[in-house]
């Protein structure tokens, strides 16, 4: 798996970012105004990263809200 992600820069960008959004969702003493913003910082980041599934999947988040 490592050596995969060091091959491919938008497969480790995704994967990186699969993992900042669970640990986001796992902070139970996160305020629900921290969860939004950290979630807004996220999607940002996932939008502005060019890769396709990442902003495909930001928009859906973004449609929840």
């Amino acid at each position: 798996m490592r050596e995969l992600l060091r091959s491919s820069r938008v497969l480790d960008t995704v994967n990186s970012m699969r993992k900042e959004l669970a640990a986001l969702w796992q902070r139970s003493s996160t305020s629900k105004e921290q969860l939004v913003r950290r979630l807004e910082d996220w999607c940002h980041r996932a939008e502005a990263s060019g890769i396709e599934a990442l902003q495909q999947f930001s928009r859906r988040l973004r449609a929840y809200a």
